[in-house]
């Protein structure tokens, strides 16, 4: 039997950038932080005990004969879905990561943990470097083989990186892929990189510091927004490493 093709990625709409005086565009950041990813694993646990509780009541409610997994296994699947839904729907939307980056007219408007802000202005050179790398383990959300990809913005002193994970099929819609994002290679590469484009692993070296800082400090965006985010980089700034 033939594998079916997959069905070609179709660009997401970009949203607009505001018009002045209308409400910037807000881009969530971490969706999935670090509380949420410990609180969902709980909930399913959790989700799973009260359901076989709950099919154990009702089977010694119904006849005390009846072994208590014919209802309790049922029972606690049941749960675990309504309680990952519940932080899926409820939990998540209202526990965001404290983090935040805001577009409109005139700029982009980044937010930390401590209310912090960070401001590039549209009207002022902005200047960006882009990379991906294939994730190597599989992770809960992430599939092995997926891209990180990430952007750092630069604007005199200040700078920001932010990322998400893709899957690769879907880099045709985000601008200049091929050309912005260069390849990180591993370092027992570099000697081989270097060998055959000098100035190619003199990038690389640069990326990989800014990887470092994509480690430590970087916000992650959904696939949307950073599509929206990349849209206006297009159209503001310039890449760092020239045509």
């Amino acid at each position: 039997m033939t594998k079916s093709k997959s069905e070609p990625f179709v660009m997401p709409s970009i949203p607009s950038v505001p018009m002045p005086g209308e409400p910037p565009l807000k881009l969530q950041v971490d969706a999935e932080h670090a509380g949420i990813r410990l609180l969902m694993p709980l909930l399913a646990v959790a989700g799973l005990i009260v359901g076989f509780m709950l099919g154990h009541t009702i089977t010694r409610l119904i006849d005390d004969t009846l072994s208590s997994v014919c209802i309790g296994l049922p029972s606690a699947f049941i749960m675990l879905v309504i309680f990952t839904q519940i932080g899926e729907r409820v939990i998540k939307p209202k526990w965001p990561s404290g983090r935040s980056v805001s577009l409109d007219s005139n700029q982009i408007l980044f937010v930390d943990k401590h209310h912090q802000e960070t401001v590039f202005l549209w009207a002022n050179p902005l200047d960006f470097y882009a990379w991906h790398f294939p994730v190597v383990k599989r992770r809960t959300r992430v599939q092995r083989g997926w891209y990180c990809i990430a952007v750092q913005l630069q604007q005199k002193e200040q700078h920001i990186t932010l990322y998400t994970f893709i899957d690769p099929e879907k880099t045709s819609a985000v601008p200049h892929f091929k050309d912005w994002f260069i390849k990180l290679r591993r370092r027992r590469e570099m000697d081989d990189v270097k060998t055959f484009d000098p100035r190619l692993a003199a990038q690389i070296t640069r990326l990989h510091k800014m990887e470092n800082e994509r480690w430590l400090h970087g916000g992650e965006l959904s696939n949307q927004d950073f599509l929206t985010l990349m849209q206006l980089v297009e159209r503001h700034g310039r890449y760092g490493f020239g045509s």
